[in-house]
């Protein structure tokens, strides 16, 4: 739900902010797992330049982007506060290294699904309505961190895991272009939204969809 989609706020404000309130939630939860995994893993491997900066923490006022999650309500598109990662610090400072501290972010998001996940079974017929709603919203936009991080574009985590898996020869005719990575994502999502065309959707829905379906045994996507 984004602060573009105005209807839901013309037609039921008091359920627009009920809804967006779960979203921020949602949201607040996904990012911190996401970014503490990210430092975790690195002081793991040897860097502890998060540790020292205090963003080895689980509380999200530490990781949260200002103008980064405000931009993911009006374009769908933003970030949290990136954990810094000292390459030489690691104690294998590898592309592997590297590797690792980036599908950590993604991994520890779809762990956290799934186990959210197997609250939703188990809450869905005991628990209040508004909890299994918000447990509902916590495995989908943990989902949806994880799937959009893994996309292969810089500055995403997926672009360094790429650098891993593609051969040495196309990941140098693709270096040059990395630095135009992030416009170049920017400009897609907000097209995307602007024309409704939903392509970045129609990559990433069908992987959202079936996590989704996997975790909670349904869809709401």
């Amino acid at each position: 739900m984004l602060l573009s989609d105005l209807d839901l706020l013309v037609k039921d404000p008091t359920e627009f902010v009920r809804v967006l309130i779960m979203v921020l939630l949602a949201l607040t939860i996904a990012i911190t797992v996401h970014e503490f995994s990210h430092g975790f893993i690195a002081c793991r491997l040897g860097d502890q330049t998060a540790q020292r900066m205090g963003r080895l923490s689980l509380n999200p006022l530490v990781h949260l982007d200002p103008l980064g999650t405000l931009l993911l309500f009006i374009i769908g598109f933003g970030w949290g506060k990136p954990v810094p990662v000292d390459v030489q610090m690691l104690r294998k400072p590898t592309k592997w290294s590297m590797a690792a501290v980036s599908a950590a972010g993604a991994g520890a998001n779809l762990l956290a699904a799934a186990v959210v996940g197997l609250g939703v079974r188990s809450s869905s017929h005991t628990a209040p309505e508004v909890l299994t709603e918000l447990l509902v919203y916590v495995v989908v936009f943990n989902v949806i961190l994880a799937i959009f991080n893994l996309i292969p574009v810089p500055p995403l985590d997926g672009s360094k895991i790429a650098a891993v898996i593609l051969p040495n020869r196309i990941v140098s005719v693709l270096a040059p272009a990395a630095r135009w990575g992030p416009l170049i994502l920017l400009g897609v999502v907000v097209v995307d939204n602007l024309t409704g065309a939903g392509v970045v959707w129609r990559v990433i829905g069908w992987p959202i969809g079936m996590l989704s379906r996997l975790f909670m045994g349904f869809n709401p996507v």
